[in-house]
């Protein structure tokens, strides 16, 4: 009984925090009720012989509700009343964690005294500190900085909050680094340490972080060493992108943090060490080493919730006390959520507890025909998977057949890598034998290569839409219960009415989590999507979806890191065709990059350069083979109620290939959808603005119902007789925040303004959505900003 109660305070205590996050987070008032109503509701329904026992057990269930959604509202108050004084360019404390990342070093700050800032990230590009100077290329820790941890700091540099996603479906920084309790950043410029007193706390935790790094230098392979740091330590940055990408298709990525699977790994090793004395001095030993463990893998999310199962588990040996699996998830699961309830919207929590979830449930019916091994990973796999590919967009249906080599190998590995790293402490690095260093190295390259064998090439894995999260939720609760204890007794009974209880308690909580969570966007026709400094406006029809423009940036991959992401998560499995105003990087690169790693029908780019194309080179990256040629004057019928038709430039014009001079060769696309007229200029100039205007005199070509601001609000786009001459009823800024050309210029923001033109900016607004109605338009937009013309 006291397992099925304490998983239900659990799920009802998350109701709460759900709600709460709805409410406050997403301000959707009526949504988070609704949620609170629903597991209300579920509580009322609960069973006798479920989850309580009488009238009083299900008043503690809502009180678990209440109770969440207060404490998820005590947390977002802290959180709000961060007391950075403006402009502030300087947070001092503690210096907690360091680490490597792919751009230089992460240190995280500690009591910095500032309220709802108590840590705070500091970000150190590789070369940007004057005391700091080296290399990344190996992942270690420079010494100038690993003598920091310990002691107090100050950094120097812009300090800055997290902002919640541009784009619908897509990752929010905010909320996942409020998971792990940080509210601010600040990108260095210089850190000086203020105090280099260190207590015997920080002095043994600076040992651990060295005698690690020791051992991982015992091999000097630089693939194997910075596998062998993912596999162990759970450190992914020496991983480079094309092996992370071979785990992610074959879903043996779990593999590379440390989760269940690797404290499981240690835990046996240290019981098989101990043999059958289960005395209170091993079982002390076993938590010492374990939290030695935690300590070098510098107690990420995933170590916290592996280690607080495994303890949980260990300790109810000694209270004699019942728990089963089920029973140190959910006390694992309720201890996490009281100290940080943003954790519950983190994915690693989310798919860490499933996991166990579906051992509890699914490996138990399984364990007679398939034995424990595989009962537990058939229930882990089949249990993840719904939530994988809804987290992250990706299915294998063979990933069970991959997971069985993979695992069994890591499974020999890590626990030979942790006896290693004991040794290693104990006698030191250099008195471990060649001969196991050279076994841990061949189980590596083993492990690497089998995995990469069975990507076949990608040929397995497939993308996948998300779907509501309300569908997932009820898909996965009703298969937990069809395979529950309590449901192979109700059946056993014949007891339709408590099985009809509990699949009406289901419906309610998934209908509600699925209203609660519905993306208003999916409304929109016309979605402005956020790219940074760039352009990209996402077009959709039935099944149809279109892209003009897709943005681009020199450091980063916009295809595969924003648009892809933002496709799938908004219902596009491909796209038809992706239109391009000009050949600018901040224009068509994410274009080229989709169409390297996404299905694009079609690729359009403008007629005037077609006598060029084949010559044309841009980066490492030449023009598609399904490139097309848009010629003005030429209606392109999308669907029956929507077409695209370039307006400018007219055929004939010169083109002008010069890099500098792009923007000359700028075509001018006409959205009409339904009637409504939506003009795309892309980087459009004052020149050609004025040519236009005079070409299209006395017509109403022109006339827009939005207008697409040109050149992301230069000054020498936008010129009073175009705007007069668009006349349009809103207008949408695509720009990149705190860009370094000061774009959108205060001149084109008066000239609307001037107009009674309402601005939507991505870089304020985030991702702005156009839902053509017969009523007239409603614009949707990511985030509500006022003054947001200022």
């Amino acid at each position: 009984m006291l397992r099925r109660r304490l998983f239900a305070y659990t799920i009802m205590m998350s109701a709460g925090i759900a709600a709460g996050f709805f409410v406050l987070e997403r301000y959707e008032f009526v949504r988070g009720i609704l949620v609170m109503a629903a597991a209300g509701a579920s509580a009322a329904l609960a069973d006798g012989q479920a989850f309580t026992e009488n009238r009083n057990d299900r008043i503690r269930l809502l009180l678990f509700i209440i109770a969440g959604f207060f404490l998820f509202t005590s947390r977002f108050i802290y959180y709000e009343t961060v007391s950075i004084p403006e402009g502030s360019s300087e947070a001092a404390g503690t210096v907690s964690l360091i680490k490597a990342t792919d751009t230089g070093y992460e240190m995280i700050l500690t009591g910095t005294g500032f309220k709802g800032a108590d840590n705070i990230q500091v970000n150190i590009y590789s070369g940007s500190d004057r005391n700091t100077r080296a290399s990344v290329s190996d992942k270690s820790i420079p010494a100038e900085l690993a003598d920091m941890l310990g002691k107090r700091a100050a950094a120097q540099g812009k300090i800055s909050g997290f902002r919640t996603a541009d784009n619908p479906g897509c990752f929010d920084q905010r909320v996942y680094m409020r998971g792990k309790g940080i509210t601010c950043r600040l990108n260095a410029d210089r850190i000086t340490i203020e105090n280099d007193k260190v207590n015997i706390y920080w002095k043994y935790r600076r040992w651990l972080i060295r005698e690690r790094d020791s051992f991982l230098y015992l091999f000097s392979n630089d693939e194997v060493r910075g596998f062998i740091r993912g596999v162990v330590f759970g450190d992914k940055s020496g991983i480079d992108e094309e092996m992370r990408e071979e785990f992610s298709i074959n879903s043996t990525g779990h593999i590379l943090a440390v989760s269940g699977l690797h404290i499981g790994f240690l835990y046996a090793l240290l019981r098989k060490l101990a043999g059958r004395r289960k005395t209170r001095a091993i079982s002390a030993l076993i938590f010492m080493i374990i939290f030695m463990y935690g300590e070098m893998t510098l107690w990420s999310a995933a170590t916290v919730r592996a280690v607080t199962v495994l303890c949980i588990s260990m300790l109810s040996f000694y209270i004699k006390r019942p728990a089963d699996l089920l029973t140190s998830v959910s006390a694992a699961a309720f201890i996490i959520l009281i100290r940080e309830p943003y954790q519950l919207f983190d994915a690693g929590f989310q798919m860490s507890f499933l996991a166990l979830t579906a051992i509890a449930f699914i490996s138990e019916p399984l364990k007679h025909f398939a034995g424990d091994y595989m009962a537990a990973l058939i229930a882990v796999q089949t249990g993840v998977a719904p939530l994988g590919a809804y987290l992250f967009n990706r299915f294998n249906p063979v990933s069970l057949l991959i997971n069985i080599p993979v695992v069994w190998l890591a499974g020999i590995l890590v626990p030979l890598c942790l006896s290693l790293m004991l040794v290693s402490l104990i006698t030191g690095a250099a008195n471990i034998p060649g001969l196991a260093v050279s076994a841990a190295e061949g189980l590596s390259e083993m492990i690497i290569k089998v995995n990469g064998w069975m990507t076949y090439d990608g040929f397995f894995s497939t993308r996948t839409v998300s779907v509501n999260a309300g569908i997932l939720t009820g898909f996965c609760l009703c298969f937990f219960l069809l395979c529950s204890e309590w449901m192979r007794i109700r059946l056993l009974r014949h007891d339709r009415a408590d099985i009809a209880k509990a699949f009406i308690a289901v419906l309610l909580v998934s209908s509600a989590l699925g209203a609660a969570s519905y993306n208003f966007f999916s409304d929109d026709e016309i979605v402005f999507v956020s790219v940074g400094q760039g352009d990209c406006t996402h077009i959709r029809s039935g099944k149809r979806d279109i892209l003009i423009d897709g943005g681009g940036n020199t450091d980063r991959n916009i295809g595969k890191d924003t648009l892809i992401p933002y496709l799938l998560s908004n219902g596009a499995a491909d796209i038809d065709i992706a239109f391009a105003t000009h050949l600018h990087m901040d224009h068509f690169k994410g274009i080229l990059e989709l169409n390297e790693s996404f299905p694009v029908g079609c690729t359009m780019i403008p007629a005037g350069y077609r006598r060029e194309a084949a010559d044309m080179q841009f980066g490492e990256m030449t023009l598609p083979e399904n490139t097309m040629y848009a010629e003005s004057g030429t209606r392109i019928m999308i669907t029956d109620e929507v077409s695209v038709e370039p307006i400018w430039p007219q055929p004939g014009r010169p083109v002008n290939l010069d890099p500098d001079d792009e923007n000359e060769n700028n075509m001018v696309y006409m959205i009409i959808y339904r009637g409504t007229k939506i003009m795309i200029t892309g980087d459009l100039t004052e020149e050609d603005e004025l040519e236009m205007v005079d070409h299209y005199k006395g017509t109403d070509v022109l006339k827009c119902d939005i207008l697409k601001v040109a050149h992301h609000g230069s000054k020498n786009s936008s010129s009073e007789a175009f705007l007069d001459a668009a006349s349009p009823s809103a207008a949408v800024i695509q720009v990149g925040r705190n860009n370094l050309y000061g774009h959108p210029h205060n001149q084109t923001l008066e000239r609307l303004e001037e107009r009674g033109i309402p601005v939507y900016r991505t870089d304020l607004n985030g991702a702005v959505g156009i839902d053509i109605r017969r009523s007239g338009l409603k614009i949707d937009v990511m985030r509500e900003v006022r003054n947001n013309n200022k």
